[in-house]
């Protein structure tokens, strides 16, 4: 699996193409030390960079989800309730729809 760093060389790779900077894809590879092919992928929208693909693999709330849990946190905040990681979990859950219990 590709590494942050190499993800961010593939993202400058592309930046620079799509300004126009580079004609083709080799050059861009060679000058950001990266793969031609990944790059002719990210461009075509095939792959993803790291950081869009973790957090659509492993993310456990959808954006509107993880709103209603940050408003949810700010409220609770507000009214100066301790914010325990067990108490932001349940609430998680909640949100979710998952049964609350002991895990």
């Amino acid at each position: 699996m590709a590494s942050y760093a190499n993800s961010s060389r593939i993202d400058m790779a592309v930046a620079v193409i799509e300004r126009g900077e580079y004609s083709n894809y080799t050059s861009a590879a060679l000058a950001f030390n990266c793969d031609r092919t990944s790059i002719s992928k990210r461009i075509r929208l095939l792959i993803r960079n790291r950081r869009e693909a973790d957090s659509l693999f492993k993310q456990c709330l959808t954006n509107d989800q993880e709103q209603a849990l940050i408003d949810r946190i700010n409220y609770l905040s507000q009214r100066q309730m301790p914010l325990i990681s067990r108490i932001i979990k349940n609430l998680a859950k909640e949100i979710r729809g998952a049964p609350v219990g002991k895990n």
